[in-house]
């Protein structure tokens, strides 16, 4: 009696067994499949960054030439102001009086001319 319990304990066992490797098989294939699935998605994501970041570096040089063009322009515009500020000043002087003999200290320091 004893022989017929140990052999259908061992035949439960190794069914058992057997089940059990089966559904690891299955578990494994299923893992790889969505390891698979998983590092495609990252592919994608991966190469759609880097054209986004393509598109974003083309969009700072294109920002950053703007940039430059309106230095560029406000540096021009500055000189031309200053030579314009430049040229009114020496074109009014022609028409500044000169008074000779004043002492100047006296009127910087708030003194009138008759003291």
């Amino acid at each position: 009696m004893e022989v017929i319990v140990q052999k259908a304990i061992s035949t439960a066992l190794n069914d058992t067994k057997e089940w059990f490797k089966h559904k690891l098989a299955e578990l494994d294939k299923r893992m790889s499949a969505a390891e698979c699935r998983l590092t495609a998605v990252e592919d994608q994501l991966s190469q759609r960054q880097s054209s986004s970041s393509t598109a974003n570096n083309y969009q700072q040089l294109q920002a950053q030439t703007k940039l430059s063009a309106e230095l560029s322009a406000l540096c021009n515009e500055t000189r031309e102001l200053l030579l314009l500020s430049n040229n009114n000043e020496q074109y009014s002087r022609q028409n500044n009086l000169r008074l000779c003999g004043l002492n100047m200290l006296n009127v910087f320091n708030g003194r009138s001319f008759g003291h």
